[in-house]
């Protein structure tokens, strides 16, 4: 059995956000930290792999971090759920149409973090936001908006959400987005960081 080698890589766009990593074309996709593997003879295998540590059996590991959707478009919350479950750790435990279907599952699901689109029907994202932050203060909100207003931005923190990821940066800097709420910062998306 060949030993392998870690190399640990990161490029980071200082003029966006710190930790955000862009691999190469081809080598997986977007994460903060690439780790690429190469086996004895020198012939890289990519993996892109997000770690807290390693196991006494030499497999990376990350605690399980429970997500919530809540989108009205269900084409949105698939696109969604399906770029989350790319990276290890990583769970959507529920998935809700509207903010009175998101408060009625957080009655029975606590996640993590939950992913809150600003215009669904019945209650509106910042509204579902504030009861939320009231009724369950521990969990952590990432607003996921098509809305490009300063102003929505700012009812957002007014709200109490730890991060603001326009849709169109999504494909590049969710998880970004996601990895730095997590660590307890606030994430603003970079087009709304001018």
């Amino acid at each position: 059995m060949i030993a392998e080698k870690i190399f640990i890589s990161s490029r980071f766009d200082l003029q966006r956000h710190v930790g955000w990593a862009r691999p190469a074309r081809g080598q997986g996709p977007l994460c903060g930290i690439n780790f690429q593997y190469q086996d004895g003879h020198g012939a890289p295998n990519n993996k892109p792999v997000i770690s807290q540590g390693i196991t006494g059996e030499g497999k990376f590991t990350m605690a399980r971090y429970n997500i919530v959707l809540a989108d009205d478009h269900v084409l949105v919350r698939q696109g969604i759920k399906k770029i989350i479950q790319e990276y290890p750790g990583l769970r959507v435990v529920g998935e809700a149409a509207d903010g009175v279907e998101l408060l009625e599952l957080l009655e029975k699901v606590t996640p993590d973090l939950v992913i809150l689109d600003i215009s669904m029907p019945r209650l509106r994202g910042l509204a579902a936001a504030e009861r939320i932050k009231k009724l369950y203060p521990d969990i952590k909100i990432l607003i996921l908006s098509m809305h490009r207003s300063k102003e929505y931005l700012q009812q957002a923190r007014a709200a109490g959400v730890e991060g603001y990821l326009l849709k169109e940066d999504a494909d590049m800097a969710l998880f970004a987005a996601i990895e730095t709420v997590r660590q307890g910062k606030i994430f603003v998306s970079p087009l709304l960081e001018d």
